[in-house]
């Protein structure tokens, strides 16, 4: 499995994030930068839950956990959640 595309329209601290992952990339090591707050530790979360937890029912437990307080505005029409890319 390799992670293409991650973005991430509003979730917790993130906003607009779009990381794309290039292919022929290498090494393959992507360094995260930011402010203590930023967000690295919830993207980091929020990749391992989604591409671990979110085919396996008895896991899903994590990602009610990950998204417990997240909420979607009622006046929104549209509301993309955070996405994930990969191939195997």
């Amino acid at each position: 499995m390799r992670l293409q595309r991650v973005q991430v329209p509003e979730f917790r601290v993130l906003k607009d994030v779009d990381i794309t992952f290039e292919k022929d990339f290498v090494p393959n090591i992507f360094p995260i930068g930011s402010q203590n707050g930023g967000g690295k530790s919830t993207l980091l979360q929020l990749i391992f839950i989604l591409l671990h937890c979110s085919i396996n029912p008895e896991r899903h437990v994590f990602l009610r956990n990950m998204l417990h307080g997240f909420t979607i505005d009622k006046d929104s029409i549209n509301c993309l959640l955070p996405y994930i890319k990969f191939i195997l």
